[in-house]
């Protein structure tokens, strides 16, 4: 996870390496604290979010998996 400033040019401001665990709530909420850290610690807000996934995630609009961890995981707890 990194945070970056792009005035005048793209910056990385914070950085933390969060492992993706076998509980993606534990995984969800440590994203959520340094996200949450860098607010309270800056005053700023955020203008945009992006999220990488490890896969295979449903790419399909129109599948019924669209935009989640396949049933072919090998993490268990992420599928769906």
């Amino acid at each position: 996870t990194s945070l970056s400033s792009q005035e005048p040019v793209v910056t990385i401001v914070d950085r933390a390496e969060i492992p993706s665990t076998e509980d993606p709530y534990q995984t969800l909420d440590d994203c959520a604290t340094f996200l949450s850290k860098h607010l309270e610690s800056t005053g700023n807000s955020y203008d945009a979010l992006g999220i990488a996934s490890f896969g295979p995630v449903g790419l399909d609009p129109n599948g019924p998996y669209y935009g989640c961890i396949l049933p072919s995981s090998p993490k268990q707890a992420w599928r769906g």
